[in-house]
């Protein structure tokens, strides 16, 4: 069994039949985003969170440019694409969110290694300031004496 559907079963028991029937990582953001959007219409924290959660796994964990995309496409790219850009706060409140559910260096790590050329061409400024992300961290580096 894959990686990504393993921990999948693990995070997200209630949504069994959904991991199974996905054919691929993508496939499976597909359900996961239904889910995301079904649970800010109910204001469940939880699995907001654990969505996330799962999202940054795929993208820092796997160590895969594939998972990594999946995760980026299936979830950031609609939040920025759709509800970022759009004008009636409630549609872009899952987007203007992200700090809530994402640490300050998760969120700008992901906003340098994917998101940036996801956002509309002018914007950057506008979506970095609503979501206070900074410049990329400095890779560690040793010192050679």
């Amino acid at each position: 069994m894959s990686a990504w559907r393993r921990v999948a079963q693990e995070r997200f028991p209630q949504f069994k039949a959904e991991i199974e029937r996905a054919r691929d990582a993508a496939g499976l953001w597909i359900e996961l985003k239904r889910e995301f959007d079904r649970a800010y219409t109910y204001d469940e924290g939880r699995i907001i969170h654990a969505i996330h959660d799962y999202a940054v796994w795929m993208i820092e964990e796997t160590r895969s440019e594939e998972m990594a995309q999946a995760a980026v496409d299936g979830l950031y790219r609609p939040l920025i694409e759709h509800d970022w850009a759009a004008e009636d706060f409630e549609v872009r409140r899952p987007a203007l969110e992200l700090q809530k559910y994402l640490d300050e260096a998760k969120l700008t790590s992901l906003y340098w290694d994917y998101l940036h050329a996801i956002v509309p061409a002018g914007r950057h400024r506008e979506f970095m300031a609503e979501l206070g992300i900074g410049k990329p961290a400095r890779k560690n580096v040793e010192q050679v004496k």
